[in-house]
This record gives C-alpha cells, structure tokens and sequence, in this order.
C-alpha cells in the first residue's frame, strides 16, 4: 500500500498534502518538546558492525527486503542501519520506525 493508503488505514482520514492537520506527520504533538541532536545525543545499542554481520547472515537469503524498528526515540539507530545499508548497496530497503516519539521510557 502507499503512504497515503497506510494513513487512511491507520489514522480514518484522508490525506490532503494542502492541509496539515490530516498529515499524522507534519501535525505529530510533541508535549516534551524534544529535538533530536545527534551531536549530543549520540546513543545507539546497535553497532554498525553488528548490524553488517547480521546484514551477511542474511545474504543468501537474498538481504533484508523490509526492516521494523520498535522503540525508535531519537531514530539514531535507524539511521546506523540506513548508512550500512546504503554502504552495502541495499539503498532500496525501507526502514519502518515504530515509536510514539514522546520520550517516554
């Protein structure tokens, strides 16, 4: 499904690129005021070594076709696993970050 499918699934709203209130992106509430700084904040449990080793297990398999991280935060371990796949040559593997962004631990 696209984007725009997705979103009318998940959220029972049509949306409309003009209006940003229908976009659960653009209109996300961040009651915390939170800004992700990668500078000072540069937490990651995931090794971008780790993750090209698990990236060779599944080679014979063809590589990895969809990732889900749940419990993104900050996204800095996404954005570990975005570098190594590009690296890798996997540039078209979506990441799909699952978190609501609020900084609750």
């Amino acid at each position: 499904p696209s984007f725009e499918e997705l979103h009318k699934r998940l959220y029972g709203i049509q949306l409309d690129d003009g209006d940003n209130r229908t976009h659960v992106i653009f209109n996300f509430s961040n009651p915390y005021g939170l800004r992700p700084n990668f500078k000072s904040y540069p937490h990651s449990n995931l090794l971008p070594e780790f993750f090209a080793d698990l990236l060779d297990a599944l080679a014979p398999e063809g590589g990895p076709r969809f990732i889900v991280e749940v419990g993104s935060l900050h996204g800095h371990s996404a954005i570990q696993m975005a570098t190594v796949l590009d690296r890798l040559g996997f540039t078209e593997v979506p990441i799909l970050c699952i978190d609501p962004f609020t900084g609750d631990t």
